[in-house]
């Protein structure tokens, strides 16, 4: 988990990056469910003022859960996200 987004404002590569892949992990180990990790989801402010317009986002599994619901509760997680780090 990289928490250091000072290459995304760094205007030698600004211009340069066109996506940015972005999931939440624990550090020292793997993916888990949006939320649950050590992810600063600071970063969409980051981007958002960056103009990087491309952003994918991996969410773990979540074992138990049908993949409809899982979309339905990391929507809600990525609304909630971008409402705190950059407005409504």
């Amino acid at each position: 988990v990289d928490q250091d987004s000072s290459l995304i404002t760094n205007e030698t590569f600004k211009d340069k990056i066109y996506n940015l892949h972005v999931k939440d992990a624990k550090i020292g180990g793997g993916s888990v469910p949006l939320g649950e990790g050590d992810t600063d989801f600071s970063v969409f402010k980051t981007l958002a003022n960056a103009k990087i317009n491309f952003v994918t986002l991996q969410a773990a599994r979540i074992p138990g859960m049908s993949e409809v619901d899982q979309f339905k509760k990391n929507r809600e997680f990525v609304y909630q996200a971008l409402k705190t780090h950059i407005g409504e």
